[in-house]
């Protein structure tokens, strides 16, 4: 994939893992192949259907630790890794018997051709959005961007020292006046 203002290629697959657990080895030969197929950064997100930890659960009940290392094995094979998140830690929930069952079973996962590439990338696990899994957003930065950012404006910050002088008092007055058509002033009015 290539975006316009992002001039690296790079490879991104959703992926679903099989909820069959005796199935599931299959969707895991299935992420092996791709690996095979493209080498360079790779992103693939989606929601796996298996957790990598007991940790990744809210409730003590037991999850196969076979299962769970056949999913790290597929990983350290691929040479994929998870990123890290902002936001709650679980990104599937359940409620059966009275009782709420989450899990984290949705990922981005990426290889260190990616981290090599993308240094700035933040991964935020949202809300549900009318589904049992929520939503993850990744933001992808290059080098470039980054460079690009430190010679763009600083966001302003107010002191309040500055209501004391006089000048500032004025400047501020004759800015609210101005008929300057700015973004805020223009959102302003269309709200009123």
């Amino acid at each position: 994939m290539k975006l316009e203002n992002i001039p690296i290629t790079w490879h991104f697959c959703e992926f679903y893992g099989e909820p069959n657990v005796y199935k599931r080895r299959l969707t895991w030969d299935m992420l092996e192949h791709l690996r095979i197929v493209y080498e360079g950064p790779w992103l693939v997100i989606g929601d796996f259907n298996e957790i990598l930890s007991q940790n990744d659960k809210n409730k003590s009940g037991y999850r196969n630790e076979t299962q769970i290392e056949d999913f790290r094995s597929t990983l350290e094979l691929c040479a994929l890794h998870p990123l890290h998140y902002k936001g709650e830690r679980y990104t599937w929930a359940k409620s059966a018997d009275n009782e709420s069952i989450k899990e984290r079973l949705d990922w981005a996962m990426v290889n260190e051709a990616w981290e090599d590439s993308f240094s700035y990338t933040s991964l935020t696990h949202l809300d549900y959005y009318h589904s049992d899994h929520r939503a993850l957003l990744v933001k992808i930065k290059d080098e470039t961007d980054q460079q690009k950012g430190s010679n763009k404006r600083k966001r302003f910050g107010f002191e309040n020292i500055w209501i004391g002088d006089e000048e500032c008092k004025s400047l501020i007055k004759n800015c609210w006046r101005s008929e300057e058509n700015t973004p805020l002033i223009s959102t302003i009015k269309n709200i009123q």
